[in-house]
């Protein structure tokens, strides 16, 4: 039974990627890539299999059935095919049929979601120096540098700041905390950022969203429902998967 849904799941998914699917397909699809990460893993490789074809094509190369490219495009496809079926039937029969709410969360937060130090000039020398101590701390993010990022902006809380600038601190430490599985922090400072009136909208959406990620990590469907309907309530740019993301947790409460 398995084994021909990762069939069918494989055959929607190259539909989608070859713009066969209706919306509601696609929105049924994703529903399917939220319930079941391993499926989405399955439309990473074919995306990867496809950009793989269109490179060889770019580079004046020829895919033939004969030729050493089809070859291993069939190879790889069905490596990855085989892979899938065998984690599917190993969850069947070894794991519960639902996966973790974990397993719902985002893995990790890309650190260009950060907020980063004001670039315009100010009379106050002080609110400058801050501004630039901001930047700094967010380019060791980016070189994955994520402790020497974590002590520069604790030592900018314990320095004089202003609320706003308190407050994007305080996103950005909570991310790094994220990504370093330290979600009981990440999930105090998110709340922190949330529940500020110095917080630029933007970053106050993708708070929620990110907080909502957290209490998945920590199986804590309520909250993560409750921040959740903050996202949509707020309709900025993670609507879509919260709305998702909230239709998926609802049938797990069934």
């Amino acid at each position: 039974m398995k084994n021909k849904e990762a069939i069918e799941v494989s055959k929607r998914i190259d539909a989608y990627i070859r713009g066969k699917l209706s919306k509601s397909e696609i929105d049924e699809l994703w529903l399917l890539f939220l319930k079941n990460p391993v499926y989405y893993e399955l439309f990473e490789t074919e995306l990867h299999l496809k950009n793989l074809i269109q490179k060889h094509r770019y580079s004046g190369g020829l895919i033939t059935p004969k030729s050493d490219g089809y070859k291993k495009m069939i190879y790889w496809s069905l490596a990855a095919a085989a892979t899938v079926i065998f984690i599917l039937t190993f969850q069947y029969y070894f794991t519960d049929q639902n996966p973790e709410l974990d397993s719902l969360a985002l893995t990790s937060i890309t650190y260009h979601e950060m907020a980063d130090g004001s670039t315009e000039r100010s009379d106050d020398e002080l609110t400058t120096d801050v501004e630039t101590d901001i930047n700094r701390a967010v380019a060791a993010a980016y070189m994955l540098k994520e402790d020497e990022s974590i002590e520069l902006f604790r030592e900018l809380m314990d320095s004089v700041v202003s609320e706003s600038q308190r407050v994007r601190i305080q996103f950005n430490m909570a991310i790094l905390y994220y990504n370093l599985s330290e979600y009981e922090s990440a999930r105090d400072s998110f709340i922190s950022v949330t529940n500020s009136e110095a917080i630029d909208e933007i970053y106050l959406e993708r708070a929620w969203w990110f907080l909502a990620n957290t209490y998945l990590k920590l199986n804590n469907q309520t909250e993560a429902m409750e921040a959740i309907l903050m996202v949509k309530f707020l309709n900025g740019r993670n609507y879509i998967q919260a709305s998702m993301l909230y239709e998926t947790l609802e049938q797990w409460q069934m």
